[in-house]
């Protein structure tokens, strides 16, 4: 099979439910950025941060391209193997977040897949679904840094309404996340 099938035959059961919780939050109707020159800057900036280099090791100082996506209309941001493709309605803070959650989740199905199709072999461990626990985890924890508290509750507000599971506050924020007095 290519990797377009089995990229097709992966099972997500949260994934609407993810995408409805981002729908209702308040950021995703912010235009944060005018170009995706912008979208590059910032989202670099997060990435080359002392605080990311800690959560995601694998990711840090990683060169993230990003591709734009001329269609307005019903095209998808994406994340690809280190690529974002992102259409001019995604230049969003929070669609970053949660674009750069897929590019850090390495347990992730569709990131065995493209392990696998990279020639860089398939882990032992299964993947797990794309929009699964542990991708809303990483989710929660990027925004919390990029965006800020609030933003995170919010986010996890609607995670709890939608029924999104994800690891418990106090697990995910254990050791990472610290205010800048040293206070968790």
């Amino acid at each position: 099979r290519t990797i377009k099938q089995r990229i097709r035959n992966m099972t997500d059961p949260q994934r609407q439910k993810v995408y409805e919780a981002e729908w209702a939050h308040s950021a995703y109707y912010q235009r944060d950025f005018r170009s995706l020159k912008a979208v590059e800057r910032w989202t670099h900036q997060l990435i080359g941060s002392a605080w990311f280099g800690r959560a995601f090791p694998h990711m840090a100082h990683s060169r993230i391209d990003f591709i734009d996506w001329n269609d307005e209309g019903s095209a998808c941001a994406c994340a690809v193997s280190n690529k974002i493709v992102m259409p001019r309605w995604a230049w969003r803070k929070i669609i970053v977040c949660h674009e750069l959650a897929h590019l850090c989740n390495v347990d992730s199905e569709m990131f065995q897949i493209l392990r696998k199709g990279e020639g860089l072999g398939r882990r032992i461990k299964r993947g797990a679904a794309s929009h699964g626990k542990k991708f809303c985890t990483i989710y929660l924890k990027i925004v919390r840094h990029a965006l800020g508290k609030e933003a995170e509750q919010e986010l996890r507000q609607k995670f709890r309404l939608l029924g999104v599971q994800y690891e418990r506050r106090k697990r995910y924020l254990k050791g990472r996340i610290t205010s800048s007095n040293g206070r968790r």
